[in-house]
């Protein structure tokens, strides 16, 4: 019996040493990756002191290109705003990505709410000495562009709106984002931090199909049978387009603060003049949103004086992913080309 109890012993010391071991090549393979994704963020992006405070961004496309703003969603950073203008770039648009405050390498203080993050945006157009842009905003990227347009209007050529709250998010307390709607708030509830982003960038990378089925699961308001994950699997560009996204949230933690900040925003918005919108203005959103009662954008056509709507069959706030999918840039492209010149600054 000694010798068995001694057996046994040897046999759970060296179980609990390989998995010492284990935990330790992992937290370290973990550490490593974590280091090379920022090293690689902060490679891609510049500092550019502002008269609002210091703002990360980084430009892709021809410099001699129609300037297009791109304000990211909840969460994200410039490296979502290069991802989401990846088609306008490439198609001679020159693309200005800003991290967002409190996301990345840009200061919450930089601008705490969305009208001051407005203001923050018409000062980084000032540094990089550019008169006036196309704006795209995503989710409450897209609040913030709407700001930028009512605050600044000589500043915005045009306005697309993808996926823009237009009512206050409904959720249990205020630091609380379980059960909201909204993609952004379930990706921080769900995904599980730094480790948890990392899980999900590399599962999707191989084992596609059952990540993308998680994705439009939590996006759109479908049944599972109806989710239109082959239709995603079998297009090159939007299963790229949605590994870019993903990417786009990892690591989590530099954009935690900006993230929560938006969420608790759109908890308590204040009212947007949608009506003082000058330039024309295109709203895309999807009809299968799980936040569309938020989404409204009927209230943005019917107060803007030049907006058009544009719902996406079988999507979400992801307007880019299922049927109708392919044809989203072809049509925020149109619309870019196709702006009038901009009106003079009141």
């Amino acid at each position: 019996m000694i010798n068995f109890l001694r057996w046994a012993g040897r046999v759970l010391f060296v179980i609990g040493m390989l998995a010492l071991v284990t935990v330790g090549l992992v937290l370290t393979w973990f550490a490593d990756q974590r280091s090379k994704k920022l090293s690689e963020l902060d490679a891609q992006s510049r500092i550019i002191l502002t008269s609002a405070g210091d703002q990360e961004v980084a430009t892709s496309g021809p410099a001699d290109g129609q300037p297009v703003l791109v304000l990211h969603g909840t969460p994200g950073g410039f490296d979502q705003g290069l991802v989401l203008g990846a088609a306008l770039s490439e198609a001679g648009s020159w693309v200005i990505a800003p991290s967002r405050p409190g996301y990345l390498r840009t200061p919450l203080a930089t601008g705490f709410f969305f009208a001051d993050q407005a203001d923050a945006m018409a000062a980084l157009l000032d540094a990089l000495e550019v008169p006036d842009a196309v704006v795209l905003g995503v989710g409450a990227g897209a609040v913030v562009a709407a700001e930028l347009a009512i605050r600044h209007p000589g500043r915005v050529r045009g306005l697309v709106l993808i996926s823009p709250p237009t009512a206050p998010v409904v959720s249990e307390g205020i630091a609380s984002f379980e059960n909201t709607p909204i993609l952004g708030a379930q990706i921080l509830s769900q995904v599980g931090g730094d480790f948890g982003a990392l899980l999900a960038v590399t599962r999707l990378e191989k084992d596609p199909g059952r990540v993308v089925r998680q994705i439009l699961a939590m996006d759109t308001d479908w049944d599972d049978e109806l989710l239109p994950v082959n239709t995603v699997l079998e297009s090159p560009v939007q299963l790229s387009l949605l590994r870019a996204l993903a990417g786009s949230i990892y690591p989590l933690s530099p954009r935690e603060a900006g993230a929560r900040n938006d969420l608790v925003h759109l908890k308590f918005p204040q009212p947007l003049a949608f009506m003082q919108i000058s330039c024309p203005v295109l709203v895309l959103s999807g009809a299968a949103d799980t936040a569309r009662e938020v989404v409204d954008a009927s209230a943005i056509v019917a107060a803007a004086p030049d907006a058009r709507a544009v719902s996406v069959d079988r999507a979400g706030s992801l307007v880019w992913f299922g049927a109708e999918g392919d044809f989203v840039n072809d049509t925020i492209e149109d619309f870019t080309k196709n702006l009038p010149p901009p009106l003079p600054a009141p």
